[in-house]
């Protein structure tokens, strides 16, 4: 018995450790969530300590003592291991979900790191783009026909790097932007006048709209790659916000799963 106690008692301070471990590992940076015992801090619990007469009656054998603590080591082992395993499978959804919106740091996710990729629906904000465009819509600013289309493209402070001042990069831009794709003696292929400035990244991303005809989009796309903007196509209406929307209420709740774990409901629920 005496062996056997002692080996019980080196996987008993091994689990501990290994719970302590992970509560540190998931808490929150800057948490002030510690373990407890019985709600009780570790200097509390040995000052006060009393013996559980409910659990450990003074009447059972050692052997039933000891097999009742080896059954809830192997009840918090267990339970220590499904959180482990319900955090795992929250934080890989958001990661998931970050990636699918375009997102591909989840340390880092600004909207400036992600502004070439993440969706156009939750980038342009009807109140931001009104703002920008004085009074404009969406829909207003989006033109869709048989013979014209609105794209979006993105210009970077690298791609007109001469220019020192967001002014002068806006300026020069729109002095091109009419002749994207334009051969000498060929047709304009955007429409005059047509760029709106929709957003400023404070990172020196400009992004605008342009109408241009829609038979020349695969030419204007080459002439943009050539000058290093970046062209994105809208895909906006109602079912296109219904889904973005439902994709950002479901990455929020994932989120706040993933906290809730960190900061240690999970735990105090479950054991």
């Amino acid at each position: 018995m005496s062996d056997e106690m002692g080996k019980m008692d080196s996987t008993l301070r091994s689990l501990l450790e290994k719970i302590a471990k992970t509560f540190h590992d998931m808490s929150l940076e800057g948490s002030n969530n510690k373990l407890t015992i019985d709600g009780q801090s570790l200097r509390q619990f040995l000052e006060d300590f009393h013996w559980d007469e409910t659990r450990f009656p003074e009447r059972a054998t050692l052997g039933e003592h000891k097999n009742l603590i080896q059954r809830d080591m192997k009840h918090y082992e267990n339970e220590m291991k499904k959180m482990i395993q319900k955090y795992q499978d929250v934080h890989s959804n958001v990661i998931a979900m970050k990636r699918k919106r375009g997102w591909g740091s989840t340390e880092c996710l600004t909207r400036s790191t992600n502004i070439l990729t993440t969706p156009l629906s939750l980038l342009l904000k009807e109140e931001e783009v009104m703002k920008s465009t004085k009074g404009m819509s969406l829909k207003q600013v989006f033109v869709e026909s048989e013979y014209l289309q609105t794209v979006v493209l993105i210009i970077s402070s690298l791609a007109l790097a001469h220019c020192l001042t967001c002014r002068s990069q806006e300026k020069e831009f729109l002095a091109k932007d009419a002749n994207l794709g334009r051969e000498e003696g060929e047709v304009a292929k955007v429409l005059p006048g047509s760029a709106r400035r929709l957003l400023v990244d404070g990172d020196g991303y400009m992004v605008y709209s342009v109408v241009i005809l829609k038979k020349y989009l695969k030419k204007i796309q080459e002439a943009c790659r050539e000058n290093r903007y970046t062209l994105r196509l809208y895909e906006g209406g109602e079912a296109s916000s219904k889904k973005e929307e439902d994709s950002e209420v479901a990455l929020a709740e994932n989120e706040a799963k993933e906290k809730k774990i960190k900061v240690g409901e999970v735990w105090a629920s479950e054991g």
